[in-house]
């Protein structure tokens, strides 16, 4: 790999500094101005061509100058900085230019890719004999420049590993050498802040002390007249040769700095920016305090050279890190979700990158169902350390999964068709991978595994000491089509097997024997951990020397009966029974309709959204719905096509048997939460399509669940009633809208339920509001109005969360007769609008909803004695009595043609 000028924008930018570029085998890559004046040479001359042999081959006398004794081809051999004075380079027209050089190798990713040679023209110093001390001091300082040039050259090569470190290295070697301290600032991803990475004194005692008060930057105020503000918002260099001329900042924070930065004894600073590819990337502050050492030119030329070189080391560094990070999330994407329990067993993986930037790996775990109903145990890697092994093995994982679903067979002769597949469609792809297939046996488990040149499995039994699962190691995937083998083994239950990668157990300097032996020292104790920590416990045991990626993947046994093992039990054992009565298979319809529509909205949002948090309701209910998938299936599937038999039959409802594991109960109720939770999400979200069910579909969404739940829990099942109409007293129909009024206290005396409850301003208010309406209304015997008093309360809590954004309070109360009233107080003068809407119209149709729902609703004023707000308020009538969703459609279509 060349050396391009495009990787040091900076230096081949200024005529003042001659620099040539070299590869790896010493040919001229490229020359700066500088370079092409003082040799003679264009640029275009020189490509290509050895340095040695057509620069540097003469001495000074015109003898010749072997290739062996030269120091500069000797330092590029051996990727070590050197300098050099009195040296000869040929010019164009065959003079000898006697100059002063320095050397530094460039390595990027521990590679050396070439070097950068920086020349000082000392001839005309030689010729001026009158002033010898001069001459002299020149050359000494000239010398000093091109060492320290060539010192941090080597310590920015090695930077982008530890960038931080590169950074407060090179204020260390400037320091008091060209400064008396230094500060160096690298800008945030947002652009608005700085991190201080470098504050480095000449005096300890001043750096520990006082100069601590210039740690963490303020923010970046584009208008403070900073300079080292100025220079991070994209100034060029700024040399303050009198620090007195600089004027006191309208940004206090600002002010306070600079009288620190005074009191510190400044009379002089260089602030220079780190920019690379036309990005300001940070900036070095160089100071120099009493007595007076004022910067020269050659010194802010110097110091632009510094910033050039440290600026490239900055941008290859997030370049490098920018990668590894997207490799990362690439290799992350390609892993299964791994549930948390497959029948009997429970499991837990591990993904670990290369700590090298350079590093990606092939590693993978992966755990699934067999048609047999027995498990399948993955763990992989693939060869190579790039994309493209990261990428092959998300290929050859599902290649894997592919085979071993199609049929139940060996994981030997799983291993030998997925070789023969990977050599002829993939031949250049090697891989190593252990797969295991376990399955209840008796009271115990019998695991039959075959090994791709893979380290064998840990096995940890409570009460005996840890050992491996030997078998004997084939040939790695894709090396040659020979016969594979399978080991068998009788495991109990309560033993843990530990499948990883070599990353684990890997060391500079030590065997796969020792490493294996240490494994096992590191596995003595962690038979009962809970899986998440034994994996973490075995990487904080082992240390790995994270050179490589490392991938774990724990499976414990769970206890097992008796029985043989089919579609009625789980890990041997007899599952307990739910039963279904009478279930409506016309709203089993509905609901499984409106589940998968919101299932894929919500997935298409977690894909736009990015990175969502994990406790994010999009994400939450699709992990549900992940592990329904992964967990339960196979337990749902024979009376899922009882059911659609049945359906097909013309018949509007049956019966139906489930077997399911008593830890069904509370999954079912985290799903009914979850989805009572996504009714409020869908209707606060502006732009997704699916809308809350219908109260029906709630209802019977409610009773699936809540059977699941009580049944597991050992309740007597209790059958499906159809909702019919409910009877009411006549009550009249009051004026709706803001200006109709509640009926008057002195005509019907309301009766507060329960305590009022206080919410936050947060959307979890509005599914709390629900319940809490729902729980109130049952202790006061109106069943009946619970579904229309949800729906009206989720509809004005959302309003006042969205527009008051004050503490919202909601009160219950019931009438003689056996009325309703639901009010929802807020301390906001905010007026309440019934609001036309368009077809995407976001909001305007909560307060027509309540309309159809109610029996009347109005809008009153909090009492004198409290803070100014107001009480919504409505009185629901039972669903049977509420305008339906054609109703609803009419006024809305009404609503259209209105504005049309």
């Amino acid at each position: 790999m060349a050396i391009e000028a495009s990787l040091l924008p900076a230096i081949f930018d200024g005529p003042a500094v001659a620099v040539i570029a070299l590869d790896r085998d010493g040919l001229i890559t490229a020359l700066t101005p500088g370079a092409e004046l003082l040799l003679g040479y264009a640029e275009s001359e020189l490509l290509g061509e050895p340095l040695h042999e057509r620069l540097h081959h003469q001495h000074l006398d015109g003898s010749p100058f072997p290739r062996e004794d030269c120091p500069v081809v000797a330092a590029l051999t051996e990727a070590r900085p050197a300098a050099g004075h009195g040296d000869a380079l040929a010019r164009s027209d065959g003079t000898l230019l006697v100059v002063s050089w320095a050397f530094a190798p460039v390595v990027l990713a521990r590679t050396l890719t070439g070097g950068v040679l920086t020349l000082h023209d000392i001839s005309t110093q030689r010729d001026d004999a009158a002033r010898p001390g001069r001459r002299l001091a020149l050359a000494e300082a000239a010398n000093l420049r091109l060492t320290l040039l060539a010192d941090v050259s080597q310590l920015l090569s090695e930077g982008p590993a530890d960038l931080d470190r590169a950074l407060d290295g090179l204020a260390r070697r400037v320091v008091p050498a060209l400064a008396d301290w230094v500060a160096v600032d690298l800008l945030e991803a947002d652009g608005a802040r700085a991190r201080r990475v470098a504050l480095v004194h000449h005096d300890p005692a001043v750096e520990a002390g006082a100069l601590a008060g210039l740690g963490p930057l303020p923010p970046l105020d584009p208008g403070t007249r900073s300079p080292l503000v100025q220079v991070l918002h994209g100034a060029p260099l700024q040399h303050v040769a009198d620090l007195s001329t600089v004027d006191d900042d309208s940004d206090e924070s600002w002010t306070q700095r600079l009288s620190l930065v005074r009191e510190l004894g400044t009379t002089a600073a260089i602030v220079a920016p780190l920019r690379a590819r036309g990005r300001t990337l940070g900036a070095i502050t160089l100071v120099r305090t009493l007595p007076p050492r004022p910067f020269r030119d050659e010194d802010v030329a110097f110091v632009a050279d510094l910033a050039a070189r440290a600026a490239a080391t900055v941008d290859t560094a997030q370049l490098l890190r920018h990668e590894q990070h997207r490799a990362e999330q690439m290799q992350r994407a390609l892993l299964p979700q791994l549930p948390e329990r497959i029948g009997g067993l429970r499991l837990a993986g591990l993904y670990q990158p290369a700590s090298d930037l350079a590093q990606v790996g092939g590693d993978w775990y992966d755990a699934f169902e067999l048609p047999d109903l027995s498990t399948a145990l993955v763990l992989g890697d693939v060869a190579g350390h790039d994309l493209h092994a990261a990428t092959r093995m998300g290929a050859i994982r599902h290649k894997l999964r592919a085979i071993a679903a199609d049929r139940v067979a060996p994981p030997s002769e799983i291993l030998t068709r997925l070789d023969r597949v990977l050599q002829r469609f993939a031949p250049s792809d090697v891989a190593t991978l252990v797969h295991a297939r376990l399955r209840a046996e008796g009271a115990g488990w019998e695991v039959q595994w075959s090994s791709a040149g893979h380290p064998p499995p840990l096995l940890l039994v409570p009460g005996a000491e840890p050992r491996f699962l030997q078998a004997e190691a084939d040939l790695p995937l894709g090396v040659a089509d020979l016969p594979r083998h399978d080991a068998h083994a009788s495991l109990p239950a309560g033993a843990t097997v530990v499948f990883y990668s070599d990353g684990l157990v890997e060391h500079s300097g030590e065997s796969l024997t020792d490493g294996l032996q240490r494994l096992l020292r590191a596995g003595a104790g962690l038979e009962h951990a809970l899986l998440p920590h034994l994996c973490r416990e075995l990487l904080d045991r082992l240390q790995p020397a994270g050179g490589d990626d490392i991938a774990v993947l724990a499976v414990r046994l769970g206890p097992v009966g008796g029985v043989a093992p089919g579609r009625e039990t789980e890990a041997g054992a007899v599952l307990p029974q739910v039963h279904l009565r009478g279930l409506p298979l016309r709203l089993r319809q509905r609901f499984t309709q409106y589940t998968e529509g919101l299932l894929r909205e919500l997935a298409l949002l977690r894909f736009g959204a990015g990175q969502p948090s994990a406790t994010a309701l999009p994400q939450r209910l699709l992990d549900l719905a992940a592990e329904l998938q992964n967990t339960y299936a196979h337990l749902l599937a024979r009376p899922a096509a009882v059911m659609d038999a049945t359906s097909a039959a013309g018949r509007q409802s049956c019966d139906v048997t489930y077997r399911l594991p008593a830890e069904a109960g509370p999954f079912a109720r985290r799903v009914l939460t979850a989805l009572e939770e996504a009714d409020d999400f869908c209707r606060a979200e502006e732009h997704l399509l699916t809308l809350p069910p219908a109260p029906e579909v709630a209802e019977y969404r409610r009773w699936v669940f809540g059977e699941f739940e009580r049944q597991l829990a050992g309740a007597a099942p209790l059958p499906w009633r159809e909702p019919g109409p409910q009877h009411t007293p006549e009550r009249p129909r009051a004026l709706r809208g803001p200006e109709a009024h509640p009926v008057p206290d002195g005509q019907v005396r309301w009766r507060v339920v329960g305590e009022p409850l206080d919410l936050d301003p947060d959307p979890g208010a509005v599914s709390t509001a629900r319940r809490h309406v729902r729980r109130l209304l049952r202790e006061a015997g109106a069943e009946e109005l619970e579904e229309t008093a949800e729906l009206g309360v989720s509809e004005l809590v959302t309003n006042a969360v969205l527009h008051a954004r004050t503490t919202v309070t909601v009160t219950v109360r019931i009438a003689p007769g056996g009325a309703a009233r639901i009010e929802v107080a807020d301390s906001s003068d905010a007026a309440v609008q019934q609001r036309r809407f368009g077809p995407a119209a976001s909001t305007g149709r909560g307060l027509r909803l309540v309309e159809s729902i109610s029996s009347a609703w109005g809008v009153e004023p909090l009492p004198p004695e409290r803070d100014a707000g107001k009480v919504v308020w409505f009185q629901p009538v039972p669903d049977a009595d509420a305008a339906g969703p054609e109703a609803q459609a009419e006024d809305w279509a009404a609503e259209l043609e209105g504005l049309l």
